[in-house]
């Protein structure tokens, strides 16, 4: 490998469930749940079988018609385990949610052998926040004069979205871009590669329900499913640092995280103290369900009582009606994504990031 490539193991370990979603989502007739396990149903194994059997027209009866989940149908057909087991795909535990009711599962994102893995643009998106807030951190002369946000009720509101992007650009252009002469510039970020994750197997995924929890700790179930990836288990990837394209180092990716972890526990995660606080400063967050603040900077930029104006703004702007009174509340935006993991409240996507000892 040349010289200037630099080019490391990294090891991202779950605390929590880890969902990143792969846009596809099981229905009740698309899985069995036998004694706490889930089974996810390969359908086209179960056609064959179905039609061996003579049960066509009751099969279509049943994914028409009928309200019952496909385990009491197989059932009520006289379908052996045996058979039940021949035609799933994968399995694993669904103990950590009441299964009396059945809900869709939103899948999580699987490689081409039906494994789970992390793609490489969800840790290089985290590490790219991380970075800003770094940059914003030390160099605060830099960005002061972004500090002004766009104001939504003075402006109408594709003019406020425009306006809000074209900020956000700014920013990112101003911790990022380098200029290569008049009218070029480069991308710091383009120096870090970031590889997909090995795969995990499927006996590492667990079955866990989505939590809106509240500052004054009530909180409530949407009924969304979620198929992730249990805590404790170790994932893999390749970080690779082009040193002609990016200065940054491993030690400065690491701080910029334990910066990031210690600005989101201030200015956010203070807010709920159901949660449990974290214990590692190497911690991250990761996937489609950690929520805003984990995947911006406002409050990095603006500070704390700032951040909470502009970011309660920016939240009522995208629900309105919904954060009306997250000023009254101190937070914005005022719930957190959380779940359960053995009867106890956690924050979702809960990981911690650690360079290798021995390094490529």
């Amino acid at each position: 490998m040349s010289d200037y490539l630099k080019s490391y193991r990294v090891c991202i370990k779950t605390h929590s469930p880890l969902y990143i979603g792969s846009g596809l989502e099981y229905t009740k007739k698309e899985y069995v749940i036998q004694g706490g396990t889930v089974g996810i149903v390969n359908l086209q194994k179960l056609s064959v079988l179905i039609y061996k059997k003579g049960l066509f027209e009751s099969y279509s009866n049943f994914m028409t018609g009928s309200n019952k989940d496909l385990y009491g149908w197989l059932i009520q057909n006289r379908f052996t385990k045996e058979e039940i087991d021949s035609v799933t795909d994968y399995s694993f535990s669904g103990n950590n949610v009441n299964l009396d009711k059945q809900h869709g599962i939103k899948s999580c994102i699987k490689d081409a052998f039906n494994k789970p893995y992390i793609p490489g643009s969800s840790i290089k998106g985290y590490i790219r926040t991380a970075l800003l807030a770094y940059e914003i951190q030390n160099h605060p002369d830099v960005f002061y004069k972004f500090k002004e946000f766009p104001n939504s009720r003075e402006v109408e509101n594709y003019k406020y979205k425009k306006e809000l992007k074209e900020t956000i650009t700014s920013i990112e252009n101003a911790a990022f871009e380098i200029p290569i002469d008049n009218k070029n510039s480069k991308s710091k970020m383009s120096g870090i590669i970031i590889s997909d994750s090995e795969p995990v197997d499927t006996e590492n995924l667990v079955l866990c329900e989505k939590i809106d929890l509240f500052p004054d700790g009530k909180h409530r179930s949407p009924n969304i499913y979620y198929e992730a990836i249990r805590p404790d288990t170790k994932i893999w990837f390749t970080l690779t640092i082009d040193e002609t394209k990016c200065s940054y180092t491993k030690e400065v990716i690491m701080n910029s995280i334990k910066l990031f972890a210690s600005q989101y526990s201030e200015f956010f995660l203070s807010k709920f103290d159901k949660i449990t606080p974290f214990k590692f400063t190497n911690t991250i967050w990761l996937g489609g369900n950690t929520g805003y603040p984990t995947k911006t900077i406002a409050y990095n930029l603006l500070g704390k009582d700032k951040g909470l104006d502009e970011v309660s703004e920016i939240m009522e702007f995208m629900f309105r009606g919904k954060h009306t009174s997250d000023m009254d509340m101190g937070v914005s935006p005022h719930c957190l994504n959380a779940t359960k993991y053995n009867n106890k409240l956690c924050h979702m996507g809960e990981c911690t990031l650690a360079f290798a000892k021995t390094d490529k």
